[in-house]
């Protein structure tokens, strides 16, 4: 992908040249001609694309960005993008493809805050979790497809083989087995690009937690602190001294939290920022991302 976005999600599964309009499938003049026309004759689209109505609404635009489809929301608004060589019927199920992505879009981010928030360190886990999300949009793309077959007559075979290494027919069409279809991803490259997504969540989540750390440790020292005969035990902020720091903190409801940081040697850490304790030496760190950085390599 040539830029980041929230949700960027191609289908990049058995993509191959698609044939010319087939079956009872109109010859549209544009993507939202398409569209509204899916919108009149399945229920399920118009039911998901309501809904997406509802959150802001959705632009179907050309893409080069994936060699097949994508959908993603920026900024309040789904976008679905196409690749200009999808032709025909192919086109036509790769749109209702991506618009099962816009539908999914909370499931895809929920997965995608666990790891800005820390809870989920595992890129391979990610991507597996992102690729089963996909997966259950087949079904829902399925189905779409068995409600405009009595309008269709026929659904085209290039509504499906783009899936279906084997169906010729939609009614031989069936799922793939999940096992086949997680090779299949890899095999393409496409779980590789949910990989890549991962290690961006995973820099919003250290970013996250350097800030708030660098918050903490450039507090102003109380003034007495910074004395000769001040306040006993106290640590100037801003002098190169090195060492443990206690540290306690209380969330919005007031529960605190006790816990430690090993403030290195200038020499061993960089920019100045101070590494927490090793996990075999920290009794409790209390805060989520001290914890975490307790198991994290050390900082540059």
């Amino acid at each position: 992908m040539t830029k980041w976005i929230l949700n960027g999600l191609p289908l990049l599964l058995l993509l191959g040249p698609s044939i010319a309009w087939a079956g009872g499938l109109p010859a549209f003049e544009s993507d939202l001609e398409a569209d509204r026309w899916i919108r009149k004759h399945s229920d399920s689209y118009r039911n998901m694309a309501e809904a997406i109505d509802r959150h802001g609404g959705y632009t179907i635009a050309p893409t080069t960005e994936a060699p097949g489809g994508l959908a993603y929301f920026e900024e309040g608004r789904g976008h679905i993008g196409l690749n200009e060589v999808l032709k025909g019927a192919h086109r036509v199920s790769v749109l209702i493809f991506e618009m099962t992505n816009l539908h999914q879009e909370n499931r895809h981010q929920e997965v995608a805050w666990r790891v800005r928030r820390g809870e989920l360190n595992n890129p391979a886990e990610f991507a597996l979790l992102r690729e089963i999300i996909e997966y259950d949009g087949l079904r829902l793309h399925r189905n779409i497809l068995l409600e405009l077959e009595p309008v269709l007559d026929t659904v085209p075979p290039e509504m499906i083989t783009w899936v279906s290494s084997t169906a010729k027919r939609f009614a031989d069409y069936q799922l793939p087995f999940a096992y086949d279809y997680i090779k299949a991803q890899a095999a393409s490259g496409h779980t590789a690009y949910y990989v890549k997504l991962f290690e961006k969540h995973r820099a919003e989540y250290m970013a996250t937690v350097r800030n708030k750390i660098r918050e903490r440790t450039q507090e102003p020292v109380p003034k007495q602190a910074q004395q000769p005969g001040g306040q006993k035990g106290a640590l100037d902020a801003n002098a190169p001294v090195h060492g443990d720091r206690p540290l306690e903190q209380r969330d919005p409801n007031g529960h605190g939290n006790q816990g430690v940081l090993r403030v290195l040697p200038d020499s061993r850490r960089g920019a100045g920022l101070p590494c927490p304790v090793p996990p075999e030496y920290s009794v409790r760190l209390g805060l989520w991302e001290l914890t975490l950085l307790a198991h994290d390599r050390p900082w540059p």
